[in-house]
């Protein structure tokens, strides 16, 4: 009898949250206004090539320089880390130690090409 009862109130309470209509305006259906634009974009068939601003040119060869010269320090230390890990000994030795300090000299040699590249 309990049971009948419960699924009786648990019908009830079914019904009327199907029922139930939401409070407000109902959003139309209809297009939007931005569903009206064509998204397809012209793509130009010549690229247009104007005369380059001077000082861009000169900063942007600025950092092409900077860029190559760390980039040199970079692969110089880079060779020394590498010799180093390959020599080196168990964790915490002093050869281990000398590789660790060699690869820390080759992350700051590594800081004028991220600092051009960064710009």
């Amino acid at each position: 009898m309990r049971t009948r009862f419960s699924l009786v109130i648990a019908s009830f309470g079914l019904v009327s949250a199907c029922s139930t209509s939401p409070e407000g305006p109902t959003p139309s259906l209809a297009p939007r206004a931005a569903e009206a634009i064509d998204p397809r974009i012209p793509i130009p068939s010549e690229v247009q090539v104007g005369p380059a601003d001077a000082s861009l040119s000169a900063h942007l060869a600025f950092l092409v320089d900077q860029a190559q010269a760390g980039d040199s320090a970079f692969q110089s230390a880079v060779g020394d880390a590498e010799r180093l890990a390959e020599a080196a000994g168990k964790q915490q030795s002093e050869s281990w130690i000398a590789a660790q300090q060699a690869l820390s000299a080759a992350q700051a040699a590594r800081a004028p090409t991220t600092r051009a590249l960064g710009t």
